[in-house]
């Protein structure tokens, strides 16, 4: 036989034996979804053995990505996590645990390479749950191998991103995301990769961008802007490349991102609110926002030049530049979109927490401040303070759930996600550090709110209005008992407006005056006071802890603890 027909008949071989390994790993794939365990048992052990043979991680990969090969989609899935798995115990070799420093054997290295090469094209084209778990596999990889030993990874995104094919890009855009986020938390040293994505990448997702603002709204375009958006979003978690410090890179950004915000909705826009908060486009808005809050805060302050960038006077001078040019135009942006609620118009509660944090974010800097002082009263009472008030939405989860209302007021991860408490903060920001301009204002405003509810105690609106007013006062509870002024009225006020809703039949009302009571132990009534004077206030709380409404009782245990904390009444406490 010469060497021809040898090396036919090894070729021959090889390809026989790859089938075989192929119809094996797919009957293996097929036996782990069986109904019998101890059949899923044996093939996901078969499966674990076969891990490092050289080979099954490309099988794996033909079988999650192939076309070519008739898999079931089910079975496709499972080949895609098998596949990430794969990849992620076996591309580096790690050290045995208990074995002196002996390494586990990582993958071969010829089927690394068939993964690197057909990766990123086998994205573009996946089944969505394929492609997520391709993702995942695109950024372990990427962690190990990018650049050095994957220098064809950008210039592969970079040019689907030109294509004129919705997959291409779509998938180019998907895998840009993922290796921008494998150095969103980077130290400065390691995110010399993440600086050259910004330059090479960032041009043309820009261009993306202002060609999707330009046509009409679609939520198919928004899902892609979503993507183009969380890519920017990682780049400048951490640091500000220094790309992007250059004016002339970052106004097209900034003005893409208001075109965005201003942009209005697709004809088939949701009106729940439960649904608007899927909806890509208010996703996009939501992100835009967030952007911007990030941008604001940690980069807009030229008090803070140095806190966070290593070239402080180029720090400095992004600063004032963001401050003289973006900020004020953004936080009109985000005042305008804070106005929808209060016109009937639909707003998630996640973009106005967040449009909130901007707002707060923007009472710092003089340039903002002097942009949103002639809207103060509309912002206080327009926006604010019907986020304070007890709403008809609060009512109803009350109703059909008083354990999950009793969580979403109590957890403190929620904080960061209502927009009620971001109002708080708002409200708290703007009385401590502009006082002059809205303390009065508020206080007014709220005894205002109190007399109407005292004067009408049948109207539900009025004293949903008085929930809120108590949540104001008693949030600036220590900024107002340093001004004499309202030092002096708040016993007073808390007698009359507060006192008898401890034993109100709106369960939301005993709710309130238990919290206020403990707001104000830890300050007006601190180290005593008159025990007489608190001590019926002590014993209706006490009675509030057997409330038949369970919000009631869990405030009322709080405010209890706050009582005791501030050394109020010890005789009450002891008796």
């Amino acid at each position: 036989m010469d060497p021809t027909q040898q090396q036919q008949q090894q070729q021959q071989q090889q390809a026989h034996a790859s089938v075989q390994s192929l119809e094996q790993a797919h009957a293996l794939l097929s036996a782990t979804l069986s109904p019998e365990s101890g059949v899923r048992t044996g093939a996901e052990e078969a499966l674990r053995s076969l891990e490092r043979r050289p080979g099954h991680a490309v099988d794996l990969f033909r079988l999650a990505c192939d076309t070519a090969v008739n898999v079931l989609p089910q079975v496709r899935q499972a080949a895609a996590v098998r596949m990430k798995n794969v990849v992620a115990r076996g591309w580096e070799a790690k050290e045995l645990a208990n074995s002196s420093g002996e390494l586990r054997a990582c993958l071969a290295e010829p089927d690394k390479a068939v993964i690197r090469d057909n990766l990123p094209e086998a994205i573009i084209f996946a089944p969505p749950l394929v492609r997520t778990q391709l993702l995942l596999c695109l950024r372990h990889v990427a962690t190990f191998d990018y650049p050095a030993r994957w220098p064809t990874l950008l210039p592969n995104i970079n040019s689907n991103l030109q294509s004129q094919t919705l997959e291409r890009v779509a998938g180019a855009l998907a895998s840009l995301r993922v290796l921008a986020k494998c150095y969103e938390y980077r130290r400065d040293e390691l995110r010399a990769p993440l600086y050259e994505i910004v330059e090479t990448s960032f041009p043309l997702v820009l261009a993306l961008l202002e060609s999707l603002a330009a046509a009409p709204p679609s939520v198919d375009a928004a899902a892609i802007a979503l993507t183009a958006l969380k890519v920017f979003s990682s780049a400048i978690q951490i640091a500000l490349p220094p790309f992007l410090f250059a004016a002339e890179h970052l106004s097209p950004w900034m003005s893409c991102f208001v075109t965005m915000l201003e942009a209005p909705l697709p004809a088939d826009a949701p009106s729940s609110l439960d649904d608007a908060m899927a909806y890509p486009p208010w996703k996009v808005k939501k992100r835009i926002v967030q952007i911007l809050h990030r941008m604001l805060q940690r980069y807009g302050n030229p008090a803070a030049k140095s806190k966070h960038d290593g070239h402080s006077e180029q720090a400095l001078a992004f600063a004032r530049h963001f401050q003289e040019n973006y900020a004020a135009r953004c936080l009109g942006t985000c005042l305008a979109i804070l106005q929808l609620r209060p016109t009937n118009q639909l707003c998630p509660d996640r973009v106005v927490t967040l449009c909130l944090n901007y707002v707060e974010e923007s009472t710092k800097y003089k340039q903002t401040y002097a942009a949103l002082k002639p809207q103060l009263p509309q912002l206080l009472f327009g926006v604010l303070f019907p986020l304070l008030c007890f709403s008809e939405r609060d009512r109803a989860l009350w109703e059909e759930d008083a354990t999950e209302f009793v969580r979403k007021e109590f957890d403190v991860m929620e904080d960061f996600y209502s927009p009620r408490h971001a109002a708080v903060n708002v409200l708290l920001d703007l009385t401590k550090t502009r006082a002059k301009d809205s303390l009065h204002q508020v206080v007014a405003y709220c005894a205002e709110v109190l007399r109407e509810a005292a004067e009408d105690p049948t109207n539900t609106e009025k004293l949903y209005r008085k929930d809120g007013a108590l949540l104001a006062i008693g949030s600036m509870h220590a900024r107002l008992m340093k001004k004499a002024q309202y030092s002096a009225s708040l016993a007073p006020m808390l007698a009359l407006h507060v006192q008898p809703d401890l034993t109100s039949q709106h369960g939301f009302l005993r709710l309130r005056a238990c919290w206020t009571f403990g707001q104000f132990f830890n300050s007006l009534f601190k180290g005593g006071g008159s025990a007489a004077a608190l001590t019926p206030t002590f014993e209706q709380i006490m009675r509030c802890m057997s409330d038949p409404e369970l919000p009631v009782r869990v405030q009322a245990a709080i405010a209890i603890n706050h009582f005791v904390e501030a050394n109020c009444a010890n005789e009450t406490v002891l008796a």
